[in-house]
């Protein structure tokens, strides 16, 4: 972290910042990207658990997270199993599957911005609505907390193996493609909209 806010402390103002997570759903031009790329390395995928809650860096995969938790037998966190991606773009886009999002699980987070001053956030506070969250693009998220379920009364391992089942059997897994492209409108599903134009399965 403090290599980080020296970095990004001394990058010129006109250079373009890009933070990358684990590149799910990106697609580089042939020409690369313009500006510095900003990927978390080993410090930022550390996972620690104090009772219920966990301290997360943004760098950890989303089925890391989702291991992990049911390894340490604390519910909730079962939906993350289904997310492509890091934690850090999971808070910021507040990301979400089968019922449950980023939002509903998040404690908080802390952010760096691309000027290197670094900035805290309280679940309630980063403005989380479908898909979107309030939180800058001029914010890195480099760690967050979550709370997890203790004594739930459901086996974990079963409820996300059949996350998992559910994924695959709805997901194209293992080839490449341009993940979601779509974002329901108000009151609308995009699936929805796709089917009545004529245009499932193109």
């Amino acid at each position: 972290m403090d290599d980080l806010v020296f970095f990004l402390r001394r990058v010129p103002r006109d250079i373009p910042i890009i933070p990358l997570g684990a590149m799910s759903n990106v697609l580089i031009r042939e020409n690369g990207i313009e500006g510095v790329v900003i990927i978390l390395g080993d410090w930022f995928k550390q996972i620690y658990v104090e009772e219920e809650v966990l301290e997360v860096g943004a760098g950890v995969s989303c089925s890391q997270l989702s291991t992990f938790a049911m390894d340490n037998e604390l519910g909730g966190l079962e939906f993350l199993m289904g997310l492509p991606g890091t934690v850090g773009g999971a808070i910021k886009m507040n990301a979400g599957c089968f019922g449950s999002e980023m939002s509903s699980v998040l404690i908080e987070c802390e952010g760096i911005t691309t000027s290197g001053k670094i900035q805290w956030f309280k679940a309630k506070d980063i403005g989380a609505s479908y898909r979107h969250t309030e939180i800058s693009d001029s914010c890195i998220i480099t760690r967050a907390w979550f709370r997890g379920v203790v004594n739930v009364n459901y086996s974990i391992p079963k409820k996300t193996r059949e996350f998992m089942e559910k994924r695959r059997s709805s997901q194209p897994l293992g080839v490449r493609t341009c993940g979601s492209t779509c974002k329901n409108p108000e009151g609308l599903k995009a699936w929805q909209l796709i089917e009545k134009a004529g245009c499932r399965g193109l």
